[in-house]
């Protein structure tokens, strides 16, 4: 539920500078919540914020742990105890050096700054950029926003800031004043093992994860859907001896969505029925009527950061995550997880592994393809990102999923509730990481230990098969909001031309009679038929055409972003909370 800015300086602070952290928490705050206090941490050289803390983070002299530990944490804030296990961010210090720590697969993403004068960490962009008193556009997260709907692989909106890896560990030496980064990069073993070994191997991993937890559900809850991760999570604490009635699980979709068979609300209470656990419905998919398109859309990207197009999962205005804030609710449990590629196609070619992952480049695209030509910067993927001579492509998938499916795109979503509550993965826990990653090919097509082990668990209740997401009841706000982004779009001073020659003719169309009928086939075919026709009559011998909704939600943040973050980096300076320091910050 918490944010940070973690601050070092080569000299000493001026004593305002406790204002200048606290003006920037207040600012971070949602506006539909009454936060906690900032608690501020202010030293020599060393001085951090946190916005909206909870008693879930950890906190001692030489440093701060946002998020949870699974299992053993001893010496958590000693700089260079790498290996620790959970979904955090740390953030460490002593006289000669500072020190940020990711977990394992990067579910909490922090931010990092390097200058003459300051090193700057922090779990919001934002936050650096009304600190830095100044925002210079990174033009390489405009083809990556449009392309994939996300910033790219450890790109931020401005080009002086950059994302630490999974698994990283980042050291400031105070007297060079020069930082060193160690990571453990992403392999996969490939040990030849049958599939009783691999299930053990994982089922043991699984089960020492889960011990490890220590929850108090009484203040954590489950995010119940119909699919195979939620569930599994449930389950296994049931497994371990937890009584139902101490479980709250929340479900969340269209309004009206849980009471059509087949959708993910629908299956959720089957679940939860069956097993006794509290379970509630929330339409956060759904616009609420209370706020206007404009407030909820500004909080979307405020509380997100515009790292991730998926806008249309908060148009309840956040009003789910503020239940559970005021409802004293610590945390949630998501269902991320690292299983192996879901379906049971082998994939041939470097495009089918980056579809399976919403890794196409601008020029996989019908629509984007001449916008280098128009003037838009190069799209470049990073060598580490393409596949290896004679590298499986069921690897390679597993390879993209790890190094940018989670740590860009999952972090990203989770970034949306941590202003609310705190997050963790626990399927994505370092020991279910390492096991897994050490599975061979054929233990990875169709996940098949993840199945065996729910089919133990449960094997009677279906899993959802109809799109919770897929509403018409709103068609009158569905208008407005497009009317209302495409207008932003058109006048914006930020977007060349070109970006916006492509929406120049684009008006909100009504969903006909053939629309719905399509979505309805579609829904009758399961995800391996609609890959197979893709394949079929798309796959690598065609472009597709990325859908106009999706292009505008993308120019529509591409644009709105700037404005915010030129609109943050004057909060300093307009109102001068440290004083006349404030204007002295230089990159």
């Amino acid at each position: 539920m918490s944010k940070i800015i973690c601050i070092w300086k080569k000299s000493d602070f001026d004593p305002a500078i406790k204002n200048t952290i606290k003006k920037i928490c207040n600012q971070l705050e949602p506006d539909n919540i009454q936060a906690n206090e900032p608690e501020i941490h202010v030293g020599k050289n060393w001085s951090y914020g946190i916005m909206n803390p909870t008693s879930s983070l950890l906190k001692t002299d030489s440093g701060v742990m946002l998020g949870k530990f699974f299992g053993d944490n001893e010496k958590w804030d000693k700089i260079g105890n790498v290996g620790l296990d959970g979904s955090f961010a740390i953030f460490r210090n002593n006289p000669k050096f500072g020190e940020i720590n990711s977990d394992v697969a990067g579910t909490r993403s922090i931010w990092y700054y390097l200058d003459k004068e300051y090193f700057i960490a922090s779990t919001s962009q934002r936050a650096m950029i009304m600190f830095l008193g100044s925002f210079e556009m990174n033009e390489e997260v405009v083809p990556w926003m449009l392309s994939t709907g996300s910033l790219g692989p450890f790109l931020s909106w401005d080009k002086r800031i950059k994302l630490l890896q999974p698994n990283a560990s980042l050291t400031l030496n105070k007297e060079k004043w020069e930082i060193m980064i160690q990571y453990v990069p992403i392999v996969y073993e490939h040990r030849k093992l049958t599939k009783k070994e691999g299930y053990k191997l994982v089922f043991d991993a699984i089960k020492e994860t889960f011990k490890g937890l220590n929850l108090d559900f009484e203040k954590w809850a489950i995010t119940l859907s119909g699919g195979k991760d939620s569930r599994g999570i449930l389950l296994t604490i049931l497994a371990n001896g937890e009584k139902a009635e101490n479980i709250k699980t929340y479900s969340h979709g269209h309004r009206g969505s849980q009471q059509i068979k087949g959708t993910d609300g629908a299956i959720a209470k089957l679940i939860a029925n069956k097993y006794g656990v509290h379970n509630e419905f929330f339409s956060s998919m759904t616009f609420s009527e209370d706020e206007s398109l404009n407030a909820i859309l500004e909080r979307i990207l405020k509380v997100g950061e515009g790292r991730v197009d998926h806008l249309k999962a908060y148009v309840d205005g956040f009003s789910f995550w503020k239940y559970l804030f005021h409802n004293k609710m610590e945390g949630v449990l998501r269902g991320d997880m690292c299983f192996g590629f879901p379906y049971s196609v082998k994939l041939r070619t470097e495009k089918e592994a980056y579809k399976f992952t919403n890794f196409f480049p601008c020029n996989e695209w019908a629509n984007l393809d001449h916008l280098e030509k128009a003037g838009m910067q190069a799209h470049r993927f990073p060598d580490t990102l393409k596949a290896n001579k004679g590298e499986s492509m069921i690897f390679f998938r597993e390879r993209i999923y790890s190094a940018y499916r989670i740590p860009i795109v999952l972090a990203a979503l989770s970034d949306f509730k941590l202003s609310y509550v705190e997050v963790i993965s626990p399927l994505l826990s370092r020991k279910i990481i390492n096991a897994v990653r050490t599975l061979p090919e054929n233990l990875l097509i169709r996940a098949p230990i993840w199945m065996d082990y729910l089919n133990q668990l449960e094997n009677k209740i279906p899993y959802a098969h109809q799109d919770t997401h897929d509403s018409s009841d709103q068609e009158e706000l569905q208008r407005d909001a497009m009317e209302f982004k495409i207008k932003v779009i058109k006048e914006s001073p930020y977007l060349p031309f070109y970006l916006k020659a492509l929406v120049s003719e684009t008006q909100y169309k009504k969903k006909s009679a053939i629309d719905i009928l399509k979505n309805k086939i579609k829904n009758s075919f399961s995800k391996n038929q609609m890959f197979i026709i893709w394949r079929f009559f798309v796959g690598n011998h065609k472009k597709e055409v990325l859908p106009k909704p999706k292009l505008i939600d993308r120019l529509f943040i591409i644009s709105e972003m700037q404005r915010i973050l030129h609109e943050d980096a004057q909060v300093l300076k307009d109102e001068k909370p440290c004083g006349n320091d404030c204007n002295t910050i230089k990159v």
